[in-house]
């Protein structure tokens, strides 16, 4: 964990000085949260117009870079290791489910929180978001349940955030989920 904290804090600092902002999703906000997960790499979600930008910064850093392929619209995912620490840096993060488009919503000042991780504050997506991320993501009912579970014990989450998902144009098992998930923690 030490490795991971002083890798992110050293990225961090890189994309700070050069004013290219980005969120923390994944694993390490699901960590962040208290929920207990392994983290194997860490993701970053940027606005795509900073691709070139973070690509001439971490380059010589890379593993990878990925286009878009199949469902997954994301304008670049970029694999990069840094001090031993596995990110991926996702530019304009868009994928298609149940026949309709998801795009993280990266200019809405909502969809992120200051949050402490480790002793540092750093600017993580909300676990709302990612609760619909993951529902809306093949193959993801474990961490979905993780924060389902997490949801209910805690209460812990934004009851107007996750409103506002309902919103959106999302498929009927997703908005009734989210529903049923308001329902109950409001109990």
């Amino acid at each position: 964990m030490k490795e991971m904290k002083e890798a992110l804090s050293q990225i961090m600092s890189i994309l700070e000085k050069e004013k290219v902002s980005c969120h923390i999703g994944g694993s390490l906000l699901l960590l962040a949260n208290g929920i207990q997960t392994e983290v194997h790499d860490i993701d970053l979600l940027f606005k795509g117009e900073d691709f070139l930008k973070v690509f001439d910064l971490f380059s010589s850093y890379l593993i990878e870079t990925i286009p878009p392929k199949g469902d997954y619209l994301t304008k670049e995912l970029m694999k990069i290791r840094y001090l031993g620490v596995d990110f991926d840096l996702i530019f304009d993060f868009s994928f298609i489910s149940n026949g309709k488009i998801y795009t993280y919503p990266f200019e809405d000042l909502r969809s992120y929180i200051q949050m402490d991780w480790e002793g540092s504050k750093y600017r993580f997506s909300r676990l709302e978001e990612w609760f619909l991320i993951y529902r809306l993501l093949p193959n993801r009912e474990p961490k979905v349940k993780m924060i389902r579970d997490h949801f209910h014990k805690t209460k812990g989450f934004d009851s107007t955030y996750l409103s506002g998902l309902l919103q959106r144009n999302l498929p009927e098992f997703v908005r009734n989920e989210i529903e049923l998930l308001l329902k109950d923690c409001a109990k």
